[in-house]
């Protein structure tokens, strides 16, 4: 029952997305905000492979570590996601 509840939910969330995103206006970027965004995803990509091989290193040293993993590796992504929101809020 609740996977069926969850595929009704996720089919009703894609078909309202698809018709926002079909009535939505396409909007147009100048060369530098394209730019600018382009060099905000390579700092975000290299945040988090530098921090993916820091976690890689620390959890063999410290097998502590080893039931912290998820956590971990989501902090990467999200400290990844806050580099490229900063990166593009303040290279204006």
């Amino acid at each position: 029952m609740f996977t069926v509840m969850m595929v009704v939910v996720l089919t009703l969330a894609m078909a309202v997305l698809f018709i926002y995103s079909a009535k939505k206006e396409k909007e147009t970027y100048d060369e530098r905000q394209v730019r600018a965004r382009g060099k905000a995803c390579q700092l975000a990509f290299f945040t988090l492979i530098i921090y993916i091989f820091a976690i890689m290193f620390l959890v063999e040293e410290y097998t502590l570590l080893k039931n912290y993993i998820g956590t971990l590796l989501m902090v990467g992504i999200a400290s990844s996601i806050c580099m490229f929101a900063s990166y593009c809020i303040w290279s204006d």
